[in-house]
């Protein structure tokens, strides 16, 4: 019996060992625990898991000493059989004190395991020193001097647009403007200049406008790495705005071509009349696809399908790989054996649709824009390829289900009549027996 126990506890231990030895987690440390500021460090954050990692999701978040609300980084799903996932941030103290790096809402899916779980939160902290002082470490007068602190400095010290004047007059601290031009404009030039010549501009040069609101975003980036956003709004006076409502949401139909609307292959700009307006439009001669732009409240342009008989609008969806261009289509029917599920092609969420989500080839319908052809094209997740796909195999898998569904039919028929038959029969022979006796 002392035997059987000391058998049944060893066993416990080594199960318990094993699990512990290879239970999944999320780590976290840094290339230094302590920095003087205006100095980088790099957080890095690392996911193991037992039998690898199916879609990873978290953030790294970082506050204190002047890093400001922190940065978020979040993981990508990665859909790999890696065993581990290593993500870094890197960060810019601007004052002394400390850092306080953590992960937060960490969630896990293995590839041997059903569902998904979150693994513990971890934290880390990083002491900043200021450069001024020596921390003990004998640094002389002559060091400490030639350490030149990175300028935090992000203003401008001047901001225009060619020709026209701003609203309200510049002021480095002021970060909001407004201009109004007439109709026919097309173009501006925006001119700007930081304060400190470290700093890095982005947004000014000429600047492509849409009728209606256009946002410029001038992005000054100072030495340390802290930003600062400056914001135009450009209104393009449009007399006659051409506004719709879709999925309760506001668009404006943009009617001149413009260098901010995104070519799209196999089709060809034409002009149309909507509400006695000319629009410009693009015209798929093979699939006679007539599309529109219309932007939103944000600013943002997207195609959308237009038909010109009852003036209604429809989102136009579309991939791009490889040489294949399709145009999503919804499959209203049911496919038999295969599941809907959302993928990521070409930055873009699709409906595929799968025998089960851990697979790599899904089915995608559309319409080859090049050929007007309308069918199933199967996708690879692993080489990111598409081809059009044989069919033949669900039109054969239907006609299965169809033949069989018509024996079902066929047997229950006869199980019933034979039934009725042996009941007629019994109901005949108990007769006879009566009149017999």
């Amino acid at each position: 019996m002392k035997k059987i126990s000391k058998i049944l506890f060893i066993l416990f231990l080594f199960i318990t060992l094993k699990n512990n030895a290879y239970a999944s987690s999320v780590t976290i440390k840094s290339s230094n625990s302590t920095i003087n500021k205006g100095n980088q460090v790099t957080i890095t954050a690392t996911i193991s898991a037992d039998s690898g990692i199916y879609t990873a999701a978290g953030s790294i978040y970082c506050s204190g000493a002047g890093v400001g609300n922190g940065i978020d980084l979040t993981y990508e799903d990665l859909n790999t059989a890696n065993k581990s996932l290593t993500r870094s941030v890197k960060v810019v103290p601007t004052s002394s004190g400390t850092i306080t790096c953590k992960t937060q809402n960490v969630r896990l899916r293995e590839l041997a395991k059903d569902g998904e779980y979150s693994l513990k939160d971890e934290s880390i902290t990083i002491t900043v020193t200021n450069n001024n002082s020596s921390g003990g470490t004998g640094t002389t007068n002559e060091t400490k001097n030639s350490i030149k602190e990175k300028s935090s400095d992000n203003t401008l010290s001047n901001l225009s647009v060619e020709g026209y004047e701003i609203s309200p007059k510049f002021n480095k601290d002021t970060l909001e403007y407004i201009l109004e031009v007439n109709e026919d404009v097309e173009k501006i030039s925006i001119k700007g200049t930081t304060n400190d010549k470290s700093a890095e501009i982005k947004g000014t040069g000429e600047i492509t406008l849409t009728e209606g609101e256009n946002k410029v975003e001038i992005k000054v980036t100072a030495e340390n790495g802290n930003e600062k956003k400056y914001i135009i709004t450009v209104t393009v006076k449009d007399l006659k705005p051409i506004n719709v409502t879709i999925n309760n949401k506001n668009y404006t139909v943009v009617k001149k071509k413009n260098d901010n609307i995104k070519k799209l292959e196999y089709y060809e700009e034409e002009k149309i009349k909507i509400d006695n307006q000319d629009v410009i439009s693009y015209i798929n001669k093979v699939t006679k696809t007539r599309l529109v732009v219309l932007k939103d409240q944000d600013n943002k342009l997207e195609y959308f399908i237009y038909n010109e008989n009852n003036k209604e609008y429809k989102e136009y969806k579309y991939i791009n790989v490889g040489n294949t261009f399709l145009q999503l289509v919804d499959y209203n029917k049911t496919l038999n054996n295969y599941k809907k599920y959302s993928i990521k092609i070409d930055e873009q969420d699709v409906d595929v649709y799968k025998t089960n989500e851990k697979e790599e080839f899904s089915l995608i319908y559309g319409i080859n824009v090049a050929t007007g052809n309308k069918a199933f094209y199967q996708y690879d997740e692993k080489e990111k390829t598409i081809a059009r796909y044989n069919d033949k195999e669900l039109s054969i898998y239907k006609k299965t289900n169809e033949d069989y569904r018509k024996y079902i039919i066929l047997l229950i028929g006869v199980t019933l009549l034979v039934t009725i038959v042996t009941i007629i029969v019994s109901l005949t022979k108990s007769k006879k027996r009566k009149r017999s006796q």
